[in-house]
Formats: structure tokens, C-alpha cells, sequence
């Protein structure tokens, strides 16, 4: 897996650069032999015109000698450009062997002639009633600008011969701590990897990763300590309910007493069973659906949700709503799932304050407090209250019913409507449950 990957590294990076380098080479071959030739021709075109002009002169007099000329492009004094006079009376004067070069061209392209493979330029001009042709031979163009090209890929080879040994070279780089990270995922013994890279976006990732297995980890922990703790809140009303079967099957008969005493009991182990299975998976949902989002009002729903809980409290809950804040805004949210945050905030409140006491739930500006007279909580504890099984000094509260659940499933279901829940001291003593919307969110 990590030779692959080595490879792959290597192969993409080097593949990238001769694609990249194949299309400047054809684009420098494309601009610099466009550049030569236009100014080559431009050059041949000025001599063309200059041969025109002196062979004209040469035209008035009535005598022409070809000889005088330069029409040769090589030592050898063979002809390679061709000139034709024709004058006003109908008479024609031509260079050596101009019959033939144009009884022989084989295609014609505007003022462009390919004769025998060599390539010539047509001109003419009128000059005191004399038509003078001329057919240049673009020879020297065509050896200007392949020497031209010769040169470009000669140069471009060695750049690119250089530049493949650079590329490889540094993509073998990149890919070694690329191997080696692969390596150690393979052979994971749960440590975490040496940041040592000298390519940052390697030392990036190896960061990155690091930070999302000390996540996982944590997550793993987390999940483990769940698992255990769910399974300790089970065994023991299992084991309760098994004893008190035993103890009905071996005495039961001669102690009818015992019947109703164990059958209550069992009620009791059982309807907590039930809810702490609920619970259980209530928070083992990743996606609970929203299915009622409407704007409300905050003071509307916390009315609602005091109605719903009073009943099953002993303390007296008041509603307290300030003037001087302002509660015309409307929120978007399932008004259900408030209502049940609020109920959750509710019960643990009835839990933990004096039968006596009051609980007052307050409405601010995007938020909803539930505030009790009871115990308070550490603030250690505020940042733990939230999470799974958690209950604060367990041995002073062991004999309030709970199993920790209540206040993790207000977080998740405050996840799901944008919201957050936390603890604060209240300051007439006691703690304050909120539940606040994010005025970004909503």
C-alpha cells in the first residue's frame, strides 16, 4: 500500500511536469518560429522589392543582364530565383531557366510556389509600363527557421533532461513522508506520528491526524466508558429483579406477605429499566428529525412546558418573564423539542431542590433559564454535568432516582435545533439551567 502510494506521488508529479513542459515546448517552437519566420520574410520581401527596382532600371535601358543580378542563393552560381519582364509591347525577357521553373511547380498557394521541394515567393510589380515578376527563393527562410527549431529542441531537451531529475528528485521527497505515514497507519501500535516532515502540507496532515486520533481515542474512551456504565445501571435492577423472584419462588408460598412487597418492587426496577432503556437510545440516535420548525415565541413555549411538568413536582415553578427585555422577536425551532430541553431542566430541578422551594423559569433576550434553590454544582462539575451518567457527589445523592442521562439528551436535542445548554450559579443560590439560541443561527 505505501510503495503505491510512493509511486502514484511520484508518477502524478512527474506526469504534471511533462504535460507542462510538452506544452511550452510546442507553444516556444509555436511563438519563436512564428517570430523568425515573419521577420525572415520580411527580410527576403525587402530584397525581392530591391531586386524589382534595380531590374527595372535595368528594363528602360533595353538590355538586361541576368548576370548582373543576384537569382542565386548557393556558391555554385546555380539559379534559384527567377525573374520574368514583360513589356508594354507584348515582348518578354526572362532569367535562365525561368520556362521551365514554371512549367514544373507542382502546387500554388497565393503568392507561395512549391517547385521540385523548394518553396518560392511570387512578386510583381509595374514599372514605366514594364511587368516585372519575380519568384524568390524562400530557402534561406526555411533553413533560418529550422536551425531555429533545431536550437529550441536541443535547449528544451536539456531542460528537460535537468528538470526530470529535479522533478523526481522532489517528488521522491514528498513521497517519503508519505510512505512512512502510510507505513505507520499499517503498523499503528496507537502512538502518535514524529511531525518531522520538512514539506509543510506533510507536517500539516501528520498534525491533523494526530488530532483526529486523539479524538478517536477520546471517543473510543468515551464510548467504553459508556457501554460500562450502561451496562452497571442495568446489571443492578436485573440482579434486584432476579432476587426478589428467587425470593418469591422459596418463600412465597409460606410468606404471601412478600408477594406484593417484591411485586413493587419488581414495578418499580422495571419502569426504570425502561426508561434508562429510552434514554439509552434517545442518545444513540445520530439524526433526529425536526419535523415542526415554526417561529415562536420563547415565552409561549416556556408556558407550555411549566404546565406540562408542574403536575409531577412537588416544588411550586413560576414563570417569570422581564419587561424589560424584549420577547416580540420570534425564533425559528420545533417548539416539541424545547419543551422537552425545558421538562428535562424541570425534573432535575424537582430532584435536587427542597419539596418547599420554588423554581422560576425565566425568559431573556434568545434564552430560557430554569432556576432552583438546591445544592449548586461545583465548577468542576459544570463542565461534566453534561455528559453521560454523570451526577454530581454521587454518595450524597444516591438515594435521588436518576441514571445520569437526562441532562446529555438535553445537549443532543439542543444540537439539533442550533442551540446550547449550560449551568450557571444562580444568584440566589441553587444552579440555572439554560437553554440559549445562537442569534446567528436562527
Amino acid at each position: 500500500m505505501s510503495i503505491k502510494s510512493k509511486v502514484g506521488i511520484a508518477s502524478t508529479i512527474t506526469r504534471s511536469f511533462v504535460h507542462l513542459f510538452l506544452g511550452i515546448l510546442v507553444l516556444s517552437v509555436v511563438v519563436v518560429s512564428s517570430v523568425v519566420a515573419f521577420q525572415s520574410l520580411q527580410a527576403r520581401e525587402a530584397q525581392g522589392t530591391a531586386l524589382i527596382s534595380a531590374v527595372g532600371e535595368a528594363a528602360q535601358d533595353g538590355n538586361i543582364n541576368w548576370r548582373e543580378f543576384e537569382l542565386t542563393d548557393t556558391g555554385d552560381g546555380s539559379w534559384a530565383n527567377f525573374m520574368r519582364v514583360t513589356s508594354s509591347d507584348g515582348s518578354v525577357d526572362e532569367s535562365h531557366g525561368t520556362t521551365d521553373f514554371l512549367a514544373s511547380h507542382k502546387a500554388r498557394l497565393d503568392h507561395f510556389y512549391v517547385v521540385g521541394g523548394s518553396v518560392f515567393w511570387e512578386s510583381s510589380s509595374v514599372i514605366q509600363g514594364n511587368k516585372i515578376q519575380l519568384w524568390l527563393s524562400l530557402s534561406t527562410v526555411l533553413h533560418t527557421l529550422k536551425v531555429t527549431i533545431l536550437a529550441i529542441l536541443f535547449v528544451m531537451a536539456l531542460i528537460f533532461i535537468g528538470g526530470l531529475f529535479w522533478i523526481r528528485r522532489a517528488a521522491n521527497r514528498v513521497a517519503k513522508p508519505v510512505e512512512a505515514f502510510s507505513d505507520w497507519v499499517a503498523h499503528n501500535d496507537g502512538k502518535p506520528i514524529k511531525a518531522d516532515s520538512d514539506v509543510s502540507e506533510i507536517a500539516v496532515l501528520t498534525q491533523n491526524f494526530n488530532a483526529l486520533l486523539a479524538r478517536l481515542d477520546a471517543k473510543m474512551a468515551a464510548e467504553k466508558q459508556f457501554v460500562s456504565d450502561a451496562s452497571h445501571e442495568l446489571r443492578t435492577p436485573i440482579a434486584a429483579i432476579r432476587g426478589h423472584v428467587s425470593l418469591l419462588k422459596r418463600r412465597g408460598r409460606e410468606h404471601p406477605e412478600l408477594l406484593w412487597e417484591s411485586l413493587d418492587f419488581i414495578d418499580s426496577e422495571s419502569l426504570r429499566m425502561k426508561i434508562l432503556t429510552e434514554n439509552l437510545l434517545t442518545l444513540s440516535r445520530e439524526q433526529m428529525a425536526l419535523s415542526n420548525l415554526t417561529e415562536i415565541r420563547l415565552t409561549d413555549v416556556a408556558q407550555k412546558a411549566v404546565k406540562v411538568v408542574q403536575q409531577s413536582l412537588t416544588q411550586t415553578v413560576k414563570f417569570d418573564e422581564n419587561p424589560e427585555e424584549n420577547f416580540d422577536e420570534k425564533i425559528k425551532t420545533d417548539p416539541n423539542v424545547l419543551i422537552q430541553i425545558l421538562s428535562i431542566f424541570l425534573e432535575n430541578a424537582g430532584k435536587y431542590a427542597p419539596a418547599d422551594s420554588e423554581i422560576l423559569v425565566h425568559v431573556g433576550t434568545r434564552e430560557i433559564s430554569v432556576n432552583d434553590r438546591g445544592p449548586g454544582i461545583s465548577g468542576v462539575d459544570k463542565v461534566r454535568i453534561f455528559d453521560r451518567f454523570t451526577r454530581v457527589d454521587p454518595s450524597r445523592n444516591s438515594a435521588i432516582p436518576g441514571n445520569g442521562l437526562g441532562l446529555a439528551i438535553s445537549r443532543q436535542l439542543a444540537d439539533k435545533i442550533k442551540a446550547i445548554v449550560f449551568v450557571r450559579d444562580n444568584p440566589a443560590g441553587g444552579s440555572s439551567f439554560v437553554v440559549k439560541f445562537d442569534e446567528n443561527k436562527n
